[in-house]
């Protein structure tokens, strides 16, 4: 297993629930995948971003804020495809950036 950072940038108009179902389902994603959370906190709150970010829904919102979680987790190398698609599916993360801790 492998030891992973994980950076979303969230749509800021959510609210703390949801933050928290987002949380979980992605948690859960990686646990199904015989992965551990390490940790998975809001980074920062409703920061002003360089330049605005569409959201990668059907109404293409445009969003000048967002929220940034990072997460620490251990997942296998063949499994961390999975939790890409699941990632790529969730419409309320507006961009993300997953990498490796370890080489």
């Amino acid at each position: 297993m492998k030891d992973y950072e994980l950076v979303c940038i969230i749509r800021p108009d959510l609210s703390k629930e949801v933050y928290e179902e987002i949380k979980e389902k992605m948690s859960s994603v990686i646990s199904s995948n015989g992965g551990k959370v390490k940790s998975w906190d809001v980074w920062k709150e409703k920061t002003k971003l360089a330049y605005s970010l569409k959201s990668r829904s059907a109404d293409k919102t445009e969003y000048d804020e967002a929220v940034y979680t990072l997460a620490e987790y251990s997942l296998s190398e063949d499994k961390a495809e999975s939790l890409g698609r699941a990632l790529d599916l969730e419409e309320r993360i507006l961009r993300y950036l997953a990498f490796s801790k370890t080489r």
